[in-house]
């Protein structure tokens, strides 16, 4: 049976007339409100969800200069209401996707580095803790800003480079569940995964898509390994067994063939 569907939406070809900006404006407003629908059905099947327990979807987005310098944070039915600005933020999420706390801080000064590393050790253990990074946090990134970070699953933390975007996902005193550093130029870093006291132990997943100014491409990971499935213009789709274990993949056309393919997979 199908346990999980995983989907990266690859970016289809458009007019060199249109505007990159311009899709991205019109396109977010309906991916921040279709997301969660999307991620839970993909993610948790209904005839699953008894034995998944009280898991939810949870997604963090971080992008550098380059592509819009943001930080989104999502969990279960949406894009949560943080307030961010430059520097790092880091948000806390109980076992019910519900929003505990979130701050942001400059870690270039001093005095915000040392309150981000004070926020940080104060988190219980075991809570979900996403970080996203927005500007250049690169230059005067302390030691103990990154240990912080690492206290929280963060081990790719020092590959950061300058205009860089960092996401994490991950459980304080834990691993991470998900994490990504992307350079400049690279385009947004996006980790996504399942959040929850119980499931499938010991299998994170890690789904990245970029569109056409960023290389175009879909790519699932399990566990931090590749898959290496082969994927193609439309939704890339990776069914795994109640276990974790791969089970087949699927390229979905949509704008070929339409959605009937989709939702039936998805209501299979």
């Amino acid at each position: 049976r199908r346990f999980a569907l995983l989907c990266a939406r690859a970016h289809r070809q458009v007019s060199r007339r249109a505007s990159f900006a311009g899709m991205m404006d019109m396109w977010r407003p309906l991916a921040a409100r279709m997301w969660p629908a999307l991620l839970a059905m993909a993610l948790v099947p209904p005839q699953a969800r008894g034995a998944l327990g009280a898991q939810f979807p949870a997604m963090v987005r971080s992008a550098g200069h380059d592509n819009g310098s943001f930080p989104e944070f999502y969990a279960a039915d949406g894009r949560l209401d943080v307030v961010t600005s430059w520097g790092f933020t880091v948000v806390t999420l109980a076992d019910n996707a519900s929003l505990m706390d979130a701050q942001t801080f400059r870690t270039d000064h001093p005095d915000q580095a040392k309150a981000m590393v004070k926020f940080i050790d104060h988190i219980s253990e075991g809570n979900f803790v996403m970080i996203a990074s927005k500007g250049d946090v690169y230059h005067g990134l302390a030691d103990r800003v990154k240990e912080a970070i690492r206290s929280c699953g963060g081990e790719s933390i020092d590959e950061l480079t300058s205009q860089g975007a960092y996401a994490l996902l991950g459980r304080k005193g834990g691993e991470a569940l998900a994490e990504q550093v992307r350079q400049q130029g690279d385009g947004p870093a996006a980790v996504a995964s399942l959040c929850g006291r119980r499931g499938v132990a010991g299998v994170n997943v890690s789904v990245q898509s970029a569109g056409f100014s960023d290389g175009n491409f879909a790519k699932i990971s399990l566990n931090g390994d590749d898959l290496g499935v082969s994927t193609g213009r439309g939704w890339n789709a990776v069914f795994l067994r109640p276990d974790g274990a791969f089970l087949a993949s699927h390229v979905f056309d949509t704008y070929k063939n339409g959605s009937a393919e989709l939702v039936a997979a998805i209501d299979a």
